[in-house]
């Protein structure tokens, strides 16, 4: 292997192209499960105790997409989705594309028929074609993925658009592919369960509004494995501690992959 190593003359205009390759890759690969073991270690230590899964995130480093997971399985972590096709993830903009086609819907028939002039503020939102098919498919949700919430959908309006969204994609992806839902509020993730989402990730709650809201879900929809409860939203060492409870069943986080520093690895040329 030294021999091979070696670098005479003529190879020496390569070098900093060999250097580059086989010095970047461990130095990713190493620095990553590092990370993600010491977090690790430190949830399943006392005080914590912590039996569900860490996680990572979708959101990798461009191009090092398979480096960063691979790192996280060594470190012992779940390495989430792997790609956009590995789970169906309902955001925000999902629903609330779907709130709006409700609300609309509902002050069409309010106004019993076409033509009626919208509340200010409120936009009309139109169902994309189904070239006939009136059965619900994924160009649905894909069409007005960029919406804004409509500032008019009510409670049991958003809770509806919760419902058809998740149908929507059920139809879409079929019974192999998990379907989450990111929730906003409890209310939310009710309505996320009912309509049979596998995970239900509640995104950007305080320790303390997590922990309760955890708590009242599991204690009104059981806790026998029907879905699952995912906490995401700026977790990092210095404030995972506060998300653990035994009613979370996912800790993700994109501290464990991104932005993680590298080990110092250098390569020298043998003379």
């Amino acid at each position: 292997m030294c021999d091979r190593a070696r670098a005479n003359e003529e190879d020496s205009p390569r070098t900093p192209t060999i250097s580059f390759f086989l010095t970047t890759f461990p130095k990713r690969l190493t620095q990553s499960p590092t990370r993600t073991n010491h977090l690790l270690t430190l949830l399943r230590s006392p005080p914590l105790f912590y039996r569900g899964a860490l996680a990572g995130t979708r959101k990798t480093t461009p191009g090092f997409r398979l480096v960063e997971k691979y790192g996280i399985l060594v470190g012992g972590a779940d390495p989430h989705r792997h790609d956009l096709s590995s789970m169906t993830m309902l955001k925000d903009n999902h629903i609330w594309a779907c709130a709006a086609r409700v609300s609309s819907a509902a002050a069409g028939s309010n106004g019993h028929g076409h033509g009626q002039a919208q509340p200010d503020g409120q936009a009309q939102a139109q169902a994309p074609a189904t070239n006939g098919d009136p059965s619900p498919s994924s160009a649905t949700l894909n069409a007005a993925t960029t919406a804004t919430k409509p500032p008019s959908a009510t409670a049991a309006q958003t809770a509806s658009a919760i419902h058809t969204a998740v149908s929507t994609a059920r139809s879409a992806a079929g019974f192999s592919t998990k379907i989450e839902v990111e929730c906003q509020t409890e209310a939310e993730a009710d309505a996320a369960i009912e309509a049979g989402a596998d995970v239900v990730m509640l995104d950007n709650f305080t320790p303390e509004e997590m922990k309760a809201t955890a708590g009242r879900l599991k204690d009104r929809w059981g806790r026998g494995g029907r879905f699952l409860i995912e906490v995401s939203g700026g977790l990092r060492e210095g404030n995972l501690e506060g998300y653990v409870c035994r009613d979370v069943d996912v800790l993700s986080s994109s501290s464990i992959h991104q932005g993680v520093g590298t080990v110092d690895f250098s390569l020298k040329v043998v003379h």
